[in-house]
């Protein structure tokens, strides 16, 4: 073989060696260290009513999820709706996953209860609570915070609800 041959014939097999190193080396770390957020996406039914607001009503937040961004929508709703009913189309909150969720927006959903809530922002900040089988989440716990309104703290139960196809 000639010099210049066996050249890069060292050059490419070294470079070869290098990308597989850094591959094998990042693949290591990524497991190790990066991990995806828990599936948050669902509607949360409280278990109490919010403050100021009839026996048999109930809060529900709908949140959907992209990675550590959420979007919701609260709503004030009887205790025995339906899970399958419609879901809001205007999701009016914004967030993230970080540890918890952690959603800012406004609503009129406590609108009803006697609070004129409807120019005010709300955040709702919720903890998830982990279920020991390492199935989905079924519930949280958090508060609900608005201005002129005492943090109001509860439990809600993650609803099953039937997911929307798109027809194209």
């Amino acid at each position: 073989m000639r010099p210049i041959q066996l050249r890069f014939l060292l050059f490419y097999g070294v470079t070869l060696l290098v990308v597989l190193l850094l591959f094998r080396w990042t693949t290591a770390y990524g497991e190790a260290n990066l991990k995806a957020p828990p599936n948050v996406n669902g509607r949360y039914l409280t278990t109490e009513p919010p403050l100021g607001c009839p026996a048999n009503s109930r809060l529900a937040m709908t949140i959907q999820q992209s990675g550590i961004y959420l979007n919701g929508a609260l709503a004030l709703v009887d205790a025995t709706s339906d899970p399958q009913a419609p879901q809001p189309q205007t999701l009016t909150f914004t967030g993230h996953w970080q540890s918890q969720m952690s959603l800012t927006g406004k609503t009129q959903a406590l609108a009803s209860c006697g609070l004129d809530n409807s120019k005010t922002q709300a955040t709702w900040q919720a903890t998830i609570v982990p279920q020991p089988d390492g199935a989905a989440a079924s519930s949280a716990v958090g508060q609900l915070s608005m201005d002129g309104m005492l943090p109001w703290k509860f439990t809600a139960q993650r609803q099953q609800i039937a997911t929307q196809r798109s027809t194209h």
